[in-house]
């Protein structure tokens, strides 16, 4: 999912207890391997202020048509078999026979099988909140939408905030579908939001 940093909420969010079972300890190592694993699979991009890495004050990641977030051995090996081997059964059973299955078909129902294969997938947004209103947002966003514009590809992406929504909405995206996810720690209202380029066709679903 995208949010207004690397797909992570703020401290005590309530999306973010649920995905954690309420351990918040657990963020961290869980959006650290999904970026290293998007550093295999996916397409990371970055904008900095200087040549440094503590320079960098922004992060997209993006998964291009035909790819998926962990989808190999390779990618879910740079951390996320780690992240899962940690969490309690409990959690682990969750992830693995109710968030993952939903949220995989969330796009599916939304878009239909060949067009959610054929997006660009928005999977971690972020920019530093001191930077924000500065621009540098949508020159992060913007490069994909060169490319998914010149392929004639949605681009599509998930988020929990109404906040969000407002600031995808400033960048073209509108809400084409919404599920809520629910565990013991309550329950999450996830909004799947697309861009249709100008080439591409996005047959309307009944949901």
């Amino acid at each position: 999912m995208a949010e207004t940093r690397p797909n992570a909420k703020p401290v005590g969010d309530p999306f973010t207890d649920i995905l954690t079972g309420g351990d918040l300890s657990l963020s961290r190592p869980q959006f650290n391997a999904m970026l290293r694993g998007a550093l295999i699979g996916g397409q990371v991009y970055v904008i900095s202020i200087g040549p440094n890495p503590t320079d960098i004050v922004g992060v997209t990641v993006w998964y291009p048509p035909g790819k998926h977030s962990m989808s190999t051995d390779e990618e879910r090996a740079q951390g996320w078999n780690q992240f899962m081997e940690s969490l309690p059964e409990k959690l682990r059973t969750w992830f693995a026979e109710h968030f993952r299955p939903r949220m995989s078909g969330l796009a599916i129902e939304a878009l239909g099988e060949e067009q959610a294969l054929n997006a660009w997938h928005l999977q971690l947004f972020g920019v530093l909140k001191v930077y924000h209103g500065k621009g540098y947002g949508r020159k992060l966003y913007e490069v994909v939408e060169r490319q998914a514009k010149a392929q004639g590809a949605v681009m599509y992406l998930e988020t929990t905030t109404e906040l969000d929504v407002k600031i995808y909405q400033k960048l073209g995206f509108h809400v084409r579908s919404e599920v809520h996810i629910i565990n013991w720690i309550g329950t999450g209202h996830v909004r799947l939001m697309i861009q249709e380029t100008k080439e591409s066709n996005v047959k309307e679903t009944i949901l």
